[in-house]
């Protein structure tokens, strides 16, 4: 997974989202876009991630930071079971 400003509103700028998204295909990636805009200067989404396969879903941070991008908040859901679970750590192992 890639997350990042990518200066680039897939849905708006054409071209060169044009250009990324078959960048992204070339490397069997999807875009994982936020519910809102990311610029503060703009209303744009030009902040997103990028996965292969991962359960992922984008939010924005709406408080007050110091950038003049809304930070990127993932969340990744675990479907399998055996996540949950956990794992059991033999300990003597490693003494």
């Amino acid at each position: 997974m890639v997350m990042g400003d990518f200066n680039i509103d897939i849905e708006r700028d054409g071209d060169k989202a044009d250009k990324l998204l078959e960048w992204m295909d070339s490397g069997s990636l999807r875009p994982v876009i936020p519910d809102s805009n990311t610029s503060l200067r703009s209303n744009r989404i030009i902040d997103y991630a990028l996965s292969t396969n991962i359960d992922l879903s984008m939010q924005t941070y709406e408080g007050i930071t110091s950038s003049d991008h809304k930070p990127l908040l993932g969340v990744f859901t675990v479907e399998d079971d055996l996540n949950r679970e956990g794992t059991r750590t033999i300990w003597s192992v490693f003494s």
